[in-house]
């Protein structure tokens, strides 16, 4: 019931989206044909018919590229930053393949690259408030009790502890840790203890589980593969939260490499401002040296040479 749910939401979503993106290039044309703004190349005022003919390549390239950047899987602790960046990836390989899609199979159409850029911007813009909107009242919903999921933690220790503190005290997201499954009792913080390890399996059959936690301490590490076979084929969310807060610095983040995750503990204080603005006190400190220097220096390459010269002479 719940995957059904989940995927009409999906398609409302997919359609209201492309709802969206047909009203941004209608809007784009008008901007630029109608509105004040950039004089007109021939001066007079193409058919909004042939406009029209880009409403089906831009369904089917939009699509596709919103499904491909993953806009529509669940973001309960996702932020606003990341759907925006993905919705401006979006748009831009579709706005790439649009103008490649005008240049080899509308050939005898002179589409304006004016009226292509205010609908790129625009399909960012409207969409990514469109979806900042919906996700808000969401989080109202779910602040008061609806649209509801719930999480098991699994593990033990300051870092399950952190896990359900820092889950309990956003309801706004809307996901309700029913408690913690780990041999350490007194780990399970302010949450309900569930059993141990080898109860992982019970604990999923007795009670609606919709995302399960693994926050297992770096000491439990080997216990992993067990429980992945314990949750099986269930069909739950699975996260994994590294034993890596007591590492971490304010530098630290996560990034993609050739599909794998890298974790940064720490990076280089010598990087992006920093880098620059070392090297800009580096050139202005040498300068400052020298220009102090320079007079002595001279002074000193005076005497040297006149007493090169004096002891030369016969």
């Amino acid at each position: 019931m719940l995957k059904a749910y989940s995927r009409v939401l999906e398609q409302v979503m997919l359609v209201g989206d492309l709802v969206l993106v047909v009203g941004c290039w209608l809007l784009a044309y008008w901007l630029r044909f109608h509105a004040p703004g950039p004089p007109l190349p021939y001066g007079d005022v193409p058919p909004l018919a042939d406009y029209l003919l880009m409403l089906l390549p831009i369904l089917v390239v939009w699509g596709v590229a919103f499904r491909a950047f993953g806009l529509y899987r669940p973001r309960r602790i996702g932020s606003h930053f990341s759907e925006a960046a993905d919705i401006a990836k979006a748009s831009t390989v579709g706005a790439l393949v649009l103008v490649a899609v005008m240049t080899f199979f509308f050939r005898g159409y002179d589409y304006s690259r004016v009226v292509i850029i205010y609908f790129w911007l625009l399909s960012i813009g409207v969409v990514w408030f469109s979806r900042a909107a919906f996700r808000e009242v969401l989080r109202f919903a779910r602040r008061h009790g609806y649209n509801l999921r719930y999480a098991l933690v699994v593990g033990g220790g300051e870092l399950a502890a952190t896990v359900v503190q820092r889950m309990q005290r956003r309801p706004d997201v809307g996901i309700q840790v029913l408690g913690v499954v780990g041999d350490d009792k007194d780990g399970a913080g302010s949450a309900r203890w569930l059993g141990g390890y080898k109860d992982l399996r019970a604990v999923l059959d007795a009670h609606t589980v919709d995302h399960v936690v693994l926050a297992l301490a770096h000491e439990d590490y080997g216990r992993l593969a067990g429980l992945l076979d314990a949750v099986g084929d269930e069909p739950v969310t699975i996260h994994v939260v590294p034993d890596l807060l007591r590492f971490a610095s304010l530098r630290g983040g996560v990034e993609q490499f050739e599909g794998m995750p890298f974790i940064h503990l720490r990076e280089s204080p010598l990087y992006g401002w920093s880098s620059v603005a070392k090297r800009v006190f580096d050139f202005v400190f040498s300068l400052a040296v020298l220009a102090t220097l320079w007079p002595m220096l001279l002074a000193l390459a005076a005497a040297r040479l006149e007493n090169a010269q004096g002891g030369s002479r016969p």
